[in-house]
């Protein structure tokens, strides 16, 4: 249910925004959103700012293109809120994710499994956003790379790459991205 109504007015704000983009001030918008979502007591506490905050066209992106569910979304912002409108998950990395959810064909499930292990792996090494980012930036320009065909080729260069000396620092990325696929 709450992924529904995140999902919902997600879509209204995002609809009027657009609609009244020239005449509403941003600010305005904003604190249009944080009212919205402080009714909404069957958010989670921690979802309610990032939902309010978020990039309407991150959010469209990661719902039509690479087709996540309002939960799957919901999941990942639990432990990387700045998903939503910030550092992680910038527009050229979510289009790597895309170039290869497509090349591996990858259902939504598998790639939300894919970016969740991903991020999980970045969490587990560094708690601080800005060094996280540094170290997804890293995985990420490796990934973009990545011209393999089909899931079972991708996971495989994904356990190669864990076992790559050269990218030892990104074991736990590669690992957890190879288990997004299992």
């Amino acid at each position: 249910m709450p992924g529904a109504i995140a999902s919902g007015i997600g879509a209204a704000i995002s609809a009027g925004g657009e609609l009244l983009g020239n005449f509403i001030d941003q600010k305005d918008l904003a604190d249009e959103r944080q009212r919205l979502f402080a009714g909404l007591d069957q958010l989670p506490e921690n979802l309610r700012e990032p939902l309010a905050t978020a990039d309407s066209a991150r959010i469209k992106f990661l719902t039509t293109d690479l087709s996540l569910k309002p939960k799957q979304i919901q999941a990942l912002l639990q432990n990387n809120p700045k998903l939503a409108d910030g550092p992680l998950g910038t527009e050229s990395e979510l289009h790597t994710i895309l170039k290869l959810a497509k090349n591996a064909k990858l259902t939504s499930d598998e790639t939300y499994r894919l970016l969740d292990g991903v991020f999980k792996g970045a969490s587990s090494l560094v708690e601080d956003v800005l060094k996280r980012k540094a170290v997804l930036d890293t995985f990420f320009r490796y990934a973009h790379t990545i011209s393999v065909q089909g899931k079972s080729g991708l996971k495989k260069l994904f356990e190669q790459g864990a076992n790559d000396s050269n990218l030892a620092d990104l074991k736990t990325l590669f690992l957890g991205a190879a288990r997004g696929l299992d």
